[in-house]
């Protein structure tokens, strides 16, 4: 097992990540600054057929830092260490489609509406059986066109259960890239040491941030947080309701613009998934409560069955570093880390994001 306070205090060189704006008016993200030597990767390790991999140890495991074989090691016991929680609701825009009784099953084609239930119903329920006994903080964050601290932190989850029953609808805004900024900014008040993790429920697009993807991108390769994405689809959620409509109404009226605004957020970025992919989160979907439940299940036992790997880097050079995890004898096995970091060196120097202005 990693020595904590090793793990933290020597500093062979700085990773930071520059002051980010958030559209919150009363936070303003400070410079972030750390003085860890050690990148942390979380790793989950799957076969083909989705069944989680237990029992390997730090040999089974190659990480590649620009391709440069590194050094792994691995905590045997990753339960015992504390951990950030912060869950970022959407509470704008399509989000009647999460926080209210629905008439239907969106995005889930199999099953027969309606839904008795809204679909983030037993969010509660969940996050006490995802935090089980570990010792987890939990906070709760809102947001439509604007970013709220619906709850701080706390390791009072019940009281986190009960809390959300109380998440009402916001205006016509979807600012994940502000959500997210600021979800990281809350962590940023814990004390070093421990995980941590976003876990975003909301839509696919994003929909009035003033945040950049390029900055979350970076300030997730700095401070080695875990960002899981929980999505529907609110055009395809639309299309299913539009079409219920149209069999019940007796002018057969039904929103012709919905097949076309499904085509064309289908060539916008993912915001979600690009930024799980980069952390090494996962990414799943959800249509209704059931599927909601199902997922976030899966997610809680993935989590828990994840190797913490790390390793100490033998190239400091500033700016974005490609990270690559592998299993030496295990090519049949599917393996989800995150693909980068960020370091930046003693004199601030950092390199930049392509496409970003220095």
């Amino acid at each position: 097992m990693l020595d904590k306070g090793y793990l933290w205090s020597i500093p062979l060189f700085v990773v930071f990540g520059s002051a980010f704006s958030v559209c919150v008016a009363q936070t303003q993200t400070p410079r972030l600054r750390s003085e860890s030597t050690v990148v942390l990767v979380p790793t989950l390790v799957k076969t083909k057929s989705g069944e989680i991999v237990h029992g390997l140890s730090a040999r089974d495991f190659i990480i590649e830092d620009e391709g440069r074989e590194q050094s792994v090691q691995l905590d045997d016991s990753p339960d015992s260490d504390p951990a950030s929680v912060v869950v970022a609701i959407q509470r704008g825009r399509s989000a009647a489609l999460l926080l209210e009784t629905p008439e239907f099953h969106a995005g889930d084609d199999s099953a027969k509406w309606p839904s008795s239930k809204p679909a983030l119903s037993g969010l509660g329920t969940m996050l006490e059986s995802y935090v089980g006994e570990s010792k987890t903080a939990v906070a709760v964050v809102a947001f439509d066109s604007r970013v709220q601290l619906f709850q701080d932190f706390t390791e009072d989850i019940p009281a986190v259960s009960t809390r959300l029953r109380a998440l009402s609808l916001g205006d016509d805004g979807a600012a994940i890239l502000d959500a997210l900024s600021y979800s990281m900014g809350l962590l940023d008040r814990r004390l070093a040491g421990g995980r941590r993790v976003v876990i975003l429920i909301g839509e696919t697009r994003d929909h009035g941030s003033h945040t950049k993807f390029e900055s979350i991108a970076q300030r997730a390769g700095v401070t080695n947080t875990l960002v899981y994405g929980l999505s529907f689809s609110p055009v395809r959620a639309e299309v299913v309701r539009d079409l219920k409509t149209e069999k019940a109404s007796p002018n057969g009226a039904a929103n012709l613009m919905a097949p076309i605004m499904m085509a064309v957020n289908g060539f916008r970025k993912n915001v979600a998934i690009d930024v799980a992919k980069l952390s090494g989160g996962e990414y799943l979907t959800f249509g209704n409560q059931r599927t909601f439940d199902t997922q976030m299940a899966e997610l809680a036992n993935g989590d828990r069955s994840r190797y913490l790997l790390s390793f100490q880097p033998t190239d400091s050079k500033p700016g974005r570093h490609a990270i690559k995890v592998r299993l030496r004898n295990h090519e049949r096995f599917v393996v989800t880390a995150r693909s980068m970091y960020w370091a930046v060196g003693r004199q601030g120097t950092t390199g930049t994001t392509p496409g970003e202005k220095r």
